[in-house]
């Protein structure tokens, strides 16, 4: 059968689904397409319905009926054992456009977000960027597409399989579906029913929301699947022949096709005489019937049909060959008998670089559940080695590394890492969580293990600051553990007690660490971070006491590391805030400052940046020099989404420090003062401003 015989077939009794997608279609692209003025609009369509039934035939029928209207047509496929690749969705939609371009044509098209949405789109960002916040990946992409809709209108997304979509394409693709109804863009969707998260019953409540409900696909009629029986038999089948057909297959389309198939394979008359050899042949067409089909090919083809199962995604002939144990001469005679057998479906154009696929998914999950458990473990190591030797990276390999026993390999643990860095760089915390909690079952070596510890509680921070804080102190437990690493665990123990708004916890880490520290700089740092947790702090009863010793502290100090423009940043903002004079604040800020500060260093945080920035243009605003502001403001300037620490409470000192300076100003206090002579307590992220002892009033 010819492809277009199989999509005219699958397509009956469709009428009702084609009327609405013709009718999206001209919503999207209005009346006249020459007419630019004409109002247009997008949104969803979404289709559903079991296995088999059609939704894959159907999209693709829309997807032909958009490409003729002149539309741009983007399109992906969720993956059954893709779900663990992180983006997989989101740059099969977008890698077919951005490979046509190079880098400099990346840059234009992503803008200001380039460095924060390329690893997500499968761009390779060079330098040592930190870790995005999955909410500004998200923001990127909807620009993306945003842009992408207004320079190419009219445009149609296509995803098919949405149920088996990666949890982080899904994550923005539930949130950006609402936004489709004012754009040029029509998403069309299929998904299975039983295999629905919530997540995607969100795209199902947005189809509502729009005036329309998903459409289900029923299954055919009887008289259906006799049309399909007698254009493949022959019109001397039988009425009683075709009704045992839609009987044995329910009506749905891909196994009355396979059935079909199989009957004109075994020659077997389409007459009421036939039906127990009928009932026979229904089995083949079910899992076990596959797998001895595949097994009467030979064993080479069983070893492909397993490579390309377990490869998934990364099964390019030549990977596909070499997983298989065969010679690329061997796995092209293969492919084509996979081909003729209807396991495989023809390998599409693009000398030897697309993937191999199924002909159909209910093929690839029951040849991937039929490889013995044993084999399918070992499959997928060979096919990380493989993965690997071909430069995809450590990420791709990941996937293959989830699956194998724990075996305490140190290369396991090592490309397991190297994946989840990958992840955490494209805004994808959750997949690097996995990837991290897995090598921590390996398990890693005694001096590794404090590493993967803090590794794996710094990805958890933004979504479980609580799961954050068990894996860094399991971490400063570890007896292998240097006092770099230390410093770093102490460092972000302290945020991630202070961002969950438990200050004093955060003070008693850091101060903990002071007296073990050796390094004159670590012991700089842990004071700076142990005043900064207290100064937040609503029921700290030393406030007086804490300032003296900050300045006592910053009155020594030079501005020569990063733990000494910090702590002189915060005495910048502390003199602000109790309303010492304009020149005091201005002098430590702009020691703070010096060059320049980094609302983006993942080793150090916003919350130096903030301090100084906030004392200088406070001060200016009450009469200092305006160019003490105007220096500090580029060094307070951030990439959006780049910064995963932006939205904690902690963000509110600058606030503070500007709300007290305002008051002083309104109060009209004469003189030198950027404050006023009343006690400026801090306000606690949760609790708000606490008074100030009867002694500083």
């Amino acid at each position: 059968m010819s492809q277009q015989d199989l999509t005219r077939r699958t397509l009956l009794e469709r009428d009702r689904e084609l009327r609405a997608v013709d009718a999206a279609l001209t919503e999207l692209c209005g009346t006249d397409p020459a007419d630019r003025a004409e109002t247009r609009g997008g949104g969803v369509i979404a289709f559903e319905g079991p296995g088999g039934v059609g939704k894959t035939a159907l999209l693709g029928e829309a997807r032909r009926r958009a490409a003729a209207r002149g539309c741009t047509v983007l399109r992906a496929r969720g993956g059954e054992h893709e779900q663990g690749a992180a983006f997989h969705v989101v740059r099969q939609l977008f890698q077919p456009v951005l490979a046509a371009t190079g880098e400099d044509e990346h840059r234009r098209i992503l803008g200001g977000w380039y460095d924060i949405v390329a690893p997500a789109v499968g761009l390779v960002v060079s330098g040592n960027g930190g870790a995005p916040d999955p909410q500004g990946v998200r923001d990127g992409l909807d620009w993306l597409v945003t842009r992408f809709a207004v320079e190419h209108a009219p445009v149609v997304m296509i995803l098919d399989d949405v149920h088996w979509a990666d949890p982080e394409s899904l994550d923005w693709l539930t949130r950006f579906a609402s936004r489709t109804a004012d754009l040029p863009l029509l998403l069309a969707v299929g998904y299975r029913p039983e295999g629905l998260t919530a997540d995607v019953a969100v795209i199902r409540a947005l189809v509502e929301r729009q005036g329309s409900r998903p459409h289900v696909l029923a299954p055919l009629t009887p008289s259906g699947v006799g049309r399909i029986v007698r254009e493949i038999l022959g019109d001397h089948a039988d009425d009683a022949f075709c009704r045992e057909c839609w009987a044995m297959t329910g009506g749905n389309p891909w196994e009355i096709t396979e059935l079909t198939a199989k009957i004109r394979d075994r020659q077997l008359k389409p007459q009421s005489e036939n039906l127990p050899a009928l009932r026979d042949l229904v089995s083949s067409a079910k899992d076990s019937g596959l797998n001895d089909r595949l097994t009467r090919l030979g064993t080479a083809a069983v070893r492909l049909a397993w490579a390309v199962a377990v490869l998934g995604i990364e099964a390019t002939p030549a990977l596909t060959a070499n997983v298989a144990g065969l010679s690329e001469t061997e796995a092209v005679d293969v492919v084509a008998r996979l081909v003729d057998a209807r396991i495989l479906a023809p390998p599409r154009p693009g000398n030897g670089t697309r993937p191999l696929e199924y002909l159909h998914p209910l093929i690839a999950t029951a040849v991937y559940q039929a490889i013995p458990a044993a084999l399918r473990v070992a499959m997928h190591g060979q096919a990380a080695t493989v993965v690997l030797g071909a430069g995809l990276g450590s990420a791709a390999a990941g996937r293959h590394l989830l699956e194998m026993h724990p075996e305490g390999d140190p290369w396991v643990v090592h490309h397991l890492r190297a994946a989840a860095r990958e992840y955490l760089r494209a805004g994808a915390p959750d997949a690097g969580r996995r990837c991290l909690a897995r090598a921590l079952r390996e398990p890693p070596a005694l001096e590794e293990r404090p590493a993967v510890l803090y590794e794996l509680g710094c990805a958890a921070q933004l979504t479980e600051p609580d799961v954050t804080v068990n894996h860094l102190r399991a971490a400063l437990e570890e007896p292998a553990l240097g006092p770099d690493l230390r410093e770093a665990i102490t460092y972000r123990l302290a945020q991630a007690y202070g961002h969950s708004g438990r200050m004093e916890e955060a003070a008693q880490v850091v101060a903990a660490e002071i007296g073990r520290a050796t390094s004159a700089r670590t012991r700089l740092r842990m004071q700076t971070e142990q005043l900064m947790w207290n100064m937040f702090r609503a029921d700290e009863k030393e406030s007086p006491a804490r300032s003296r010793r900050l300045a006592r502290l910053a009155d020594h100090l030079t501005g020569r590391g990063m733990a000494e423009r910090y702590l002189l940043g915060l005495r910048a903002w502390d003199a602000m805030t109790r309303g010492e004079p304009v020149a005091t604040a201005l002098h430590y800020a702009e020691e703070a400052l010096g060059d320049g500060l980094s609302w983006t260093d993942d080793d150090w945080g916003f919350e130096g940046p903030s301090w100084s920035p906030s004392s200088s243009s406070t001060a200016t605003s009450l009469g200092a020099p305006r160019s003490c502001s105007t220096r500090a403001s580029p060094n307070a300037s951030a990439r959006a989404g780049a910064a995963p620490i932006w939205r904690s409470a902690s963000l509110c000192s600058g606030t503070r420090g500007c709300a007290a300076a305002r008051s002083a100003r309104r109060r009209s206090w004469p003189g030198r003062g950027c404050g006023s002579p009343t006690w400026w307590a801090p306000r606690h992220p949760r609790t708000g401003p606490r008074s100030a002892p009867s002694s500083e009033r």
